[in-house]
């Protein structure tokens, strides 16, 4: 796969495989090996009780599932980033998978409501689930060769008083761990993190470990891995991470009888507003806009009907979730977070690259409330460098976005995209419409203010 995709992505997986070969039509994805082919992607979850038998079989499913989806999604590549036409950019899958609970996930709703959720998340064009009686039973010998339910470096059985909420190590779950510690001292935290590479990794126990310096017992920390073994990627945008990432988080909220998941992220990136520049053909990332989020928990409730994802930041912007540092007396936390959005390309010694969108934008909100100087780990300055054509280009579009929506009325921000911000106003909080959009432009305009 080059600059177009194939029409359909078949993705066949677990005990139906019966190669471990992946191409730009077929991927074959084993998280153990089976019939002497050996498994080319792993699934490491930490355990939620010493017992997987335990663990409903719908629950076990959900995980497999997800895991499976993004493998493939890493598998299956979107074309060339530079392409003009996007041609590859939306891609079609049709994924066969092993279930427990085939009565449940073969239903006509749930595989709709996935798909919805997917495409949507993704910008996608489908995502088929075919799904058939796993014959594997025996969940011992299923699942202990990569050590499913392996040794916790946490028990959960300590967090049936804590709260359950997504830690990815950037800012705004960061700062919003420690908001929830300081205004709720009689709780603990447990924080659900991707193990993704080693580097995500190393920052995330990073963070925790100076957090539990900070709040001692009251941190319990619960990453779970999920990669390709062998094999190289093909795509990293990872578009349907949230998915994992939600389905790892929903699980353990029902080991602990809990019918919320708490996600920070500033309400200006959730929406991801569809004015901007670089935001064609779904480029920008849809990972908690409200219409994912909507989509993800009307997902969860066909299995737990009470279930909510909470999102507190939705109407607060970067520079007003950093200045929670300041309030929480918190500054000295601000360094070991990582926002950078470059994977493969990475700058050795410095955990940030100062040239994609993520890092622009957390450079602009550190010095609208002046903290710039507790955030200098840049590998490129921006204040400085002259010569950085991407960098410049990025720079002038968040400039000329901010300058376009600067005392915008609601109206005007609607007739800019209506398609697009009738996505966002359907999902957002509240029952009034006008209300609604209204709450959004002011979001908007304040964020203009900080940039």
């Amino acid at each position: 796969m080059t600059e177009s995709t194939p029409k359909v992505i078949n993705v066949i997986c677990g005990e139906l495989c019966v190669t471990r070969d992946c191409s730009s039509t077929d991927i074959n994805l084993l998280h153990r090996d089976i019939n002497g082919i050996t498994a080319n992607v792993s699934f490491g979850y930490e355990r939620f009780v010493k017992d997987s038998e335990e663990i409903p079989e719908r629950i076990l499913d959900l995980l497999q599932i997800a895991s499976y989806v993004f493998c493939a999604d890493r598998m299956a590549s979107r074309g060339s980033r530079e392409s003009i036409t996007n041609s590859g950019w939306a891609r079609s899958f049709n994924l066969k998978i092993p279930v427990r609970d085939l009565s449940f996930w073969d239903a006509e709703s749930v595989k709709k409501i996935l798909n919805d959720a997917l495409s949507y998340m993704t910008g996608d064009r489908r995502y088929d689930f075919t799904f058939v009686k796993a014959q594997e039973q025996n969940l011992t010998n299923t699942f202990v060769q990569l050590s499913l339910f392996n040794e916790a470096e946490s028990e959960l059985i300590n967090a049936k008083d804590a709260d359950v909420m997504l830690f990815s190590g950037g800012l705004d779950s960061l700062a919003g761990a420690i908001e929830r510690l300081n205004e709720n001292p009689n709780r603990k935290l447990c924080l659900v993190s991707h193990k993704s590479n080693n580097t995500s990794t190393s920052i995330q126990n990073n963070l925790t470990e100076n957090l539990g310096q900070a709040y001692g017992d009251r941190i319990i920390k619960y990453g779970f891995e999920c990669r390709n073994r062998d094999m190289k990627t093909k795509e990293e945008t990872q578009r349907t991470r949230m998915f994992l990432f939600s389905a790892i988080a929903f699980a353990i909220c029902d080991r602990l009888n809990k019918n919320e998941l708490f996600v920070y992220e500033n309400g200006v990136t959730s929406i991801n507003v569809p004015i901007q520049v670089d935001t064609i053909n779904a480029r920008a990332s849809r990972t908690t806009h409200p219409k994912t989020i909507g989509l993800l928990e009307r997902f969860y409730r066909l299995l737990n009907p009470k279930f909510e994802i909470v999102t507190p930041y939705r109407t607060s912007t970067k520079a007003e979730i950093v200045e929670k540092f300041r309030t929480y007396r918190a500054k000295s936390f601000i360094p070991s977070s990582v926002s950078c959005s470059s994977t493969r390309s990475k700058p050795q010694g410095t955990p940030h690259c100062g040239t994609c969108s993520q890092c622009i934008d957390r450079r602009f909100a550190m010095y609208a409330v002046g903290l710039d100087e507790e955030d200098d780990s840049y590998e490129t300055d921006f204040i400085v460098d002259e010569n950085n054509n991407e960098l410049r280009n990025r720079l002038l579009n968040m400039l000329m976005f901010a300058n376009k929506i600067k005392n915008s009325t609601p109206f005007e921000l609607w007739g800019h995209s209506p398609t697009d911000f009738f996505d966002i106003v359907s999902y957002w909080q509240g029952d009034n419409p006008d209300e609604k959009m209204a709450e959004i432009s002011v979001l908007l305009n304040r964020f203009s203010d900080s940039i």
